[in-house]
Formats: structure tokens, C-alpha cells, sequence
């Protein structure tokens, strides 16, 4: 019995409802299960538990809160596993476990003291550099700052009042949002005032610490690889015009004759280290041209993977076809690779 938890009380997500139907295509037994009070004695007839959830606070408390109790206590065969969703919506545990394992990620500078990070600041000579909050997604929460007078308005922001997801500036500074995306961030406050706009209401606040990250000119686009298992789908995806930031562009590149293998190899090797079930890396390349991933993500849009034309293997061998995540993922839990994926998925 697969058991796949469902946040939205009987309106499951579209990610969730092709596990359901590559289940019901292989005959293989499953159920959503919502939380209650029968919530464990459900979950206790499962083999396996799938628990996919997205970034939004209240959804991220409840898996980390449910998913430790099923895996470690429970003993259940679990997606994500701890490993793998440990680090999600947090790029300070990113970085740090990239530092202990000395990973190709790109360097950051984390601080949870404002004194110390004004001291750092005014010892900087290198901008601009990049500001992120550790959570969000399609280049949300990221910004440059070009000057050590706008990196300490910022790190002062981060120890006093704090700032919401999609709140950079939340006091209206226009150097870092234009006009456009000012007003898109009052308008969501207004109608979250006003209970309008729920999702709002669900991010807490950023504060006490601060986090920069290094500058990477001349990269024009990051390479997208997701390693699932022995699978890697990769994709080029390109800045945004007049900006650094190609997260959440939409200007998509599938030509697997542009993809540079290195940054393949590099993922695999990662997710092999720290068994990962399932990673997304957005490569760069730093100053010297050697390959670094900026951040990793165990979730992503299923689409853009399946509108791959296909994937490689930890060989390096291309395998042509359209695949969704989600049917590797069941594959690997089952450890059937007989799983068949419907046709009309």
C-alpha cells in the first residue's frame, strides 16, 4: 500500500495525481491520506509514504514535522527521506552542508550576528553581490547589491523588522524592484489585509541572520540538472532581459548538444554522496569557468522534465523519450523497473 499525503482536504495537486494514476495503470494499491486523528493508523498500514510538499511555511512545518515521525520513528519507506528534504527551502543549510563536504557550490556568507555582518560588510571590497532570503523559489528573495551602504540597509532590515517572502524591499527602496514588482508586492499585502490573498498569510517573516552570496558575471543562463536516482535531466534556462537571474524566466533551451556534461557529472556525484533521492542544481560557472551550483531543490515543475527529450543515465548515456518524475520516483521506491507510465499521464 502506497500512501501519499494530501495538504488541500480532497483537491490533490496535479504533481500528486500522477503518482495515483502510474499506481492505478500497474494495478499497485494506494491511498491520500489527509491529516486527522486517524492520520498514524493510516499511514501504520502503508509500505510506503510520499509526502511531497512546496514552499510555503505552513506546508513546510507540516512535513518536517510528519515525515521524521513516519521514516525514523514508524520505520516507513519515505519520499522525500530525511536526507533528501532536509535542506529544502533553506539555502544556509545548503551552503553548509556543501562546506562540510567540500562541494562545488558557490560561496556564500551567512551571518547571525548584525555586528558581525556589518564588520564584514565595510571589509568587502568585492561588489556587486547577491542577497537572498535562505527560502523561495524562480528567483524570488534574490536581488544585487551593488553598494556597502544598500548591503547594510539590508542586513539592518534582517535584524530588526525582518522581511516577508516576495517583501525585498518591504520598505519600497526602488533600486532593488521596479515599478511593476513594487506594486505587485503593496497589492498582495493589501489584499492579504483585507484576507483576499491567503498564501501571504503563511509566510513568516525573515530575520536575525543575513545572507550574501557571491557575484557570478558573464553567465548568461544556468544549467538546470535534476538527478533522479541514475537519471539526470538537464535543460538550459536563460536570464531574464537586462538581468542576472534566469530562475523562473520561462526562455527554456532543451538542446542536449548545448548541455556540458561536466555539470552531469558533477550532480550525480553530489546526489551520490549525499543520498539524495531526488535534486534539481541551477549550475553556474564562476570566475575561472569551473562548474558551481548556486542552490538545489529536491521538488520542481514535473513538466519541465518531461518535456525533456529525454535523460542520461550515471553512464553519461543519453536515453531518448518523455518521462515524468514522478513515474522514476515510484520506480525507485518499488524498486520496479517494470513500472510502466500510462500514455495519457
Amino acid at each position: 500500500m502506497i500512501g501519499i499525503y494530501n495538504a488541500k482536504a480532497g483537491r490533490s495537486s496535479e504533481f500528486l495525481i500522477k503518482y495515483a494514476k502510474i499506481l492505478e495503470h500497474n494495478r499497485i494499491a494506494y491511498k491520500f491520506i489527509e491529516f486527522d486523528n486517524l492520520f498514524f493508523d493510516e499511514v501504520k498500514k502503508c509500505t510506503i509514504y510520499i509526502h511531497r510538499f512546496v514552499g510555503s511555511d505552513d506546508e513546510i512545518y507540516i512535513a518536517r514535522t510528519l515525515l521524521p515521525l513516519v521514516e525514523k520513528h514508524l520505520s516507513i519507506k519515505c519520499f522525500p527521506d530525511f536526507n533528501t528534504y532536509w535542506s529544502y527551502e533553506d539555502k544556509i543549510k545548503e551552503f553548509l552542508l556543501s562546506e562540510i563536504h567540500n562541494l562545488p557550490m558557490a560561496k556564500s556568507f551567512i551571518f547571525f550576528d548584525f555586528r558581525n555582518a556589518k564588520e564584514w560588510i565595510n571589509r568587502n571590497e568585492v561588489f556587486p553581490i547577491i542577497f537572498k532570503l535562505k527560502s523561495g523559489a524562480g528567483s524570488i528573495n534574490v536581488v544585487k547589491v551593488n553598494s556597502k551602504k544598500d548591503a547594510i540597509i539590508l542586513a539592518k532590515k534582517m535584524f530588526t523588522t525582518g522581511l516577508k517572502s516576495e517583501g525585498i524591499p518591504s520598505f519600497g527602496n526602488l533600486k532593488y524592484y521596479n515599478p511593476y514588482n513594487l506594486m505587485k508586492y503593496y497589492g498582495i499585502k493589501l489584499l492579504s489585509t483585507l484576507n483576499f490573498y491567503t498564501s501571504w498569510n503563511t509566510w513568516n517573516k525573515h530575520k536575525m541572520y543575513v545572507l550574501f552570496q557571491e557575484f557570478l558575471p558573464n553567465n548568461d543562463f544556468d544549467t538546470r540538472v535534476t538527478i533522479i536516482g541514475d537519471r539526470a535531466y538537464a535543460y538550459r534556462r536563460f536570464n531574464r532581459k537586462k538581468d542576472f537571474r534566469s530562475s523562473g524566466s520561462g526562455l527554456i533551451d532543451y538542446d542536449i548538444e548545448s548541455i556540458d556534461l561536466i555539470f552531469i557529472k558533477t550532480a550525480f556525484e553530489v546526489s551520490k554522496k549525499l543520498g539524495f533521492q531526488s535534486m534539481a542544481y541551477d549550475f553556474l560557472r564562476d570566475k575561472m569557468g569551473n562548474p558551481v551550483f548556486c542552490e538545489f531543490s529536491y521538488t520542481f515543475k514535473d513538466q519541465l522534465l518531461y518535456d525533456c527529450p529525454g535523460y542520461w543515465d550515471s553512464n553519461l548515456k543519453f536515453i531518448e523519450g518523455h518521462f515524468w518524475p514522478q513515474y522514476f520516483h515510484l520506480i525507485d521506491l518499488l524498486k520496479n523497473p517494470d513500472l510502466k507510465q500510462p500514455i495519457d499521464l
